[in-house]
C-alpha cells in the first residue's frame, strides 16, 4: 500500500486525523470510538484499539463506506497497477463461504482451536463461577462449555465456544467465585500485574461476532442483544431468545448479522451504566440496519446488568422498554 498518499486521501475525504509518532489517530470506522484508530501510514496497517478490528488500507475504506468499484478507482489512481487485479484483490478479501459480500466491510476470517487440557463439565467438576449465577449443568453441557486446568493462562478457565456464519473461536472466563476472583485482581495489582477476568485468544475480533449467533439466527419472535456471556446465560434461564455482543456497544458488523436473522423484534439490553446518549447512537444505527425489524432498548437500573438482574426487574426492562424513535421521551423503567 505504499503508493497511496494516506494523509492526501483522508484530506480529500475530510476525515480528521492526528499524527501521533509513526502513525494517523483517527475514529474508528466500525465501533464509532473517537482517536481510538492507529493508521500507520507506510504499511497501510491498521486497528482500533477499542473494537480490535484491524486491517489494511483496502479492509480501512471498505469500512468507511466506499464500495468496491470506488476502492479499485481510488487504488488505480494512486499505484497504476492493473485494475483488475486490484478488483480480485478485494473480491478475494470479500468472499464468505464461496460468496461475495454484499456489506462494505472486511471481514476477518480466524479459527482458532480449544486450548489442551479442556474437560467436558460434569456436576464433580462444575465450576463455583457458574454455580453461585445459578446456572445449570444441563445448560452448560449443551452449549459445550468445557473445564480448563491447564497450568499457565488457562488454569482454572471456563471456556466458552464461540460461533457464528463466519467465525469460530472461544472466551475463557475465570473459574474463580467473584468474591475470590476480586481477592486475586488485588494480589495482581499489588504485583503491577493486571487480572483478566475474561481471556479472548490473540486474532480473536469479538467486534465481529455474536455468542449464541448460530442458534437464534433463524428463530422469529423477540431477540434480545445483551452484554456478555453470563448476560445471555442468564436471559436463557429467564427462557428468551439471545445473543452476546462482547461490549456495551454493538459493532456494524454485528449489527449486520442481526440484520439477517429472522427475529421480528430485537431488544437491545445494554448494561444499566451505559448511558442514554450512546443508547440512542447505536440504538438508531441498530434500526437503520435492521430496517424489516422492530429495534426497542431496555432500560436497567444503573447498578446492574441482565446477569445481576432479578426476574421482576427483568420483566419491568422489557415492558417499559421504548422504540429508538422515543429514546429520551420519558418511559424509563
Amino acid at each position: 500500500m505504499k503508493g497511496l498518499d494516506v494523509k492526501k486521501f483522508l484530506k480529500r475525504n475530510n476525515i480528521a486525523f492526528k499524527q501521533v509518532s509513526d502513525e494517523l489517530l483517527l475514529d474508528c470506522p466500525v465501533c464509532g470510538k473517537e482517536e481510538h484508530f492507529y493508521l500507520n501510514s507506510d504499511t497501510g496497517l491498521c486497528v482500533c484499539h477499542k473494537c480490535k478490528y484491524a486491517s489494511n488500507l483496502i479492509g480501512y475504506m471498505l469500512a468507511l463506506g466506499f464500495s468496491k468499484d470506488d476502492v479499485t478507482s481510488i487504488l488505480s489512481e494512486d499505484f497504476r497497477p492493473s485494475i483488475n487485479s486490484i478488483s480480485r484483490r478485494i473480491k478475494d478479501l470479500m468472499v464468505v463461504d464461496g460468496k461475495i459480500e454484499s456489506l462494505n466491510f472486511l471481514p476477518t476470517y480466524f479459527k482458532n482451536p480449544l486450548p489442551e487440557g479442556c474437560r467436558s463439565i460434569t456436576e464433580e467438576n462444575f465450576p463455583k463461577a457458574l454455580a453461585e449465577r445459578k446456572i445449570s449443568c444441563e445448560v452448560v453441557e449443551a452449549l459445550g462449555v468445557k473445564i480448563c486446568n491447564k497450568k499457565g493462562v488457562y488454569l482454572n478457565r471456563i471456556i466458552f465456544p464461540v460461533a457464528t456464519l463466519r467465525t469460530r473461536t472461544f472466551i475463557a472466563q475465570t473459574g474463580w467465585t467473584k468474591k475470590k476472583c476480586k481477592a486475586i485482581q488485588k494480589i495482581y495489582k499489588k504485583r503491577g500485574l493486571k487480572y483478566r477476568k475474561i481471556l479472548f485468544p490473540k486474532g480473536s475480533f469479538m467486534n465481529e461476532v455474536l455468542y449464541l449467533y448460530n442458534i437464534f439466527e433463524d428463530e422469529p419472535g423477540d431477540l434480545f442483544v445483551v452484554e456478555g456471556h453470563a448476560d445471555v446465560l442468564r436471559m436463557l434461564r429467564f427462557q428468551k431468545n439471545v445473543v452476546g455482543s462482547f461490549g456495551s456497544v454493538i459493532s456494524r458488523e454485528q449489527m449486520f448479522l442481526l440484520s439477517k436473522t429472522e427475529a421480528d423484534r430485537i431488544f437491545w439490553m445494554p448494561d444499566g451504566e451505559v448511558s442514554l446518549d450512546i443508547k440512542k447512537k447505536y440504538g438508531k444505527r441498530l434500526q437503520d440496519m435492521c430496517g424489516d425489524k422492530e429495534v426497542r432498548v431496555c432500560h436497567l437500573p444503573e447498578a446492574l446488568d441482565p446477569d445481576d438482574s432479578s426476574d421482576k426487574i427483568l420483566t419491568k426492562a422489557i415492558n417499559n422498554s421504548q422504540s429508538v424513535s422515543t429514546l429520551g421521551l420519558g418511559g424509563r423503567s
